[in-house]
């Protein structure tokens, strides 16, 4: 896979933990490709409510392609503008797009600037990709009223397009002149259904989890098909459940649940911690 210059070692962390064992969304990626064909420049953003799964198609993408990229994290406060703005020169002075770049604060360039003249830095058919993950997350305290989030700019040079996630539902200020595409994985109800099977009968294929199901009595179509039903297409609630069973120390079972020790309890489905 192509790699990601400059990209901060945390968010690097991120990445490798969001795409472990990665499976399916090729619609989704589908849909980046054509955006990206389709348009001389402009945002694509994609909504999702929590665990549906937003985070780690963005960062399957940022692994796939080595695109410039930030993950905002609210619960680490990693989410202010001007991080966001000197992690991405890092990330673009790392290819030699642009020379080294000092704080706004300081009088470096603000995030339109630095996409401006890294644009100009690449030949004409080619194309600068960057992903933002969780706008809803990002600080917008001390911005002006009618600023985007991390000032991110209205409009875009040719050849530079922008990948953005954010919960459904959310308030974030994004007004564009340029091209703005929305996908909300809701309206890929089946296809994220089809995903999530897929992930449970890998990963219910070998190893523990598949010892685990023999065990039990438990056909593996009825393991796939009970959790799939429970996840409500929810996949990372699916492979963190996969996880916990295949360590549980407790373990319960019927055709409506699926308990697990040891473990976290999962949101909008029927597992339970018990025991551990």
């Amino acid at each position: 896979m192509p790699e990601s210059p400059g990209l901060a070692r945390r968010t690097q962390v991120l990445i490798d933990d969001a795409t472990a064992g990665f499976v399916g969304r090729t619609y989704v990626f589908d849909r980046i490709e054509s955006f990206i064909a389709e348009n001389r420049s402009g945002y694509f953003r994609l909504t999702a409510d929590p665990g549906e799964g937003k985070t780690s198609i963005v960062a399957e993408y940022v692994r796939r392609t080595g695109c410039v990229a930030h993950f905002n994290v609210l619960s680490e406060t990693y989410n202010q503008t001007a991080q966001f703005t000197q992690h991405v020169a890092a990330q673009l002075v790392a290819r030699r797009l642009i020379a080294d770049a000092g704080p706004p604060a300081d009088g470096g360039l603000g995030v339109a600037d630095l996409l401006i003249e890294a644009r100009a830095a690449l030949s004409a058919p080619e194309r600068l990709v960057l992903v933002v993950d969780a706008l809803d997350e990002a600080d917008r305290h001390d911005l002006p009223p009618t600023a985007n989030v991390l000032l991110l700019p209205r409009p875009l040079p040719p050849g530079v397009h922008v990948l953005v996630s954010s919960r459904r539902n959310q308030d974030v200020p994004l007004r564009v002149s340029s091209v703005l595409i929305d996908m909300d994985l809701a309206d890929y109800a089946d296809a994220s259904l089809d995903d999530v099977r897929d992930l449970l009968a890998r990963r219910s294929s070998d190893g523990p989890l598949r010892a685990w199901i023999i065990d039990r009595g438990i056909t593996p179509d009825a393991f796939v098909e009970t959790l799939t039903e429970k996840s409500g297409a929810t996949s990372c609630i699916c492979g963190t459940c996969c996880r916990s069973l295949s360590s549980a120390r407790t373990v319960t079972c019927s055709t409506s649940t699926i308990s697990v020790g040891g473990s976290r309890p999962a949101s909008r489905t029927s597992i339970r911690t018990i025991g551990g």
